[in-house]
């Protein structure tokens, strides 16, 4: 679904499946960034700070998605909103101020 320079990896669909959510690798440090399924030339949105994310996920009751930061290993939060083809992340927010543990990735 997804293809370009570098690596894509760590896709999530959303949870109505219209929205693939995962790592690039392609423009420096990891980058969580967001296609469209259905319209595959849409345009993509980075939703991670400039230092990076990692593991994205939706959630499942609001309209939110989770990564974790490269550079600190702490959970952010970026509230969006879909118009028509195109999705718009809002600021990134630390979502807990716990440190996670570094998987290596």
């Amino acid at each position: 679904l997804v293809s370009g320079p570098g690596d894509q990896t760590q896709a999530s669909l959303s949870p109505d499946g219209q929205w693939m959510v995962y790592t690039d690798a392609a423009r420096g440090p990891l980058q969580v960034t967001v296609a469209s399924v259905s319209v595959p030339n849409a345009r993509r949105a980075v939703i991670s700070s400039s230092s990076g994310g990692y593991h994205p996920r939706w959630s499942r009751t609001s309209a939110e998605i989770y990564y974790v930061g490269v550079a600190d290993h702490r959970l952010y939060s970026v509230p969006y909103t879909i118009k028509g083809a195109v999705l718009e992340p809002g600021t990134p927010r630390l979502y807990s101020p716990q440190r996670l543990s570094d998987t290596g990735i």
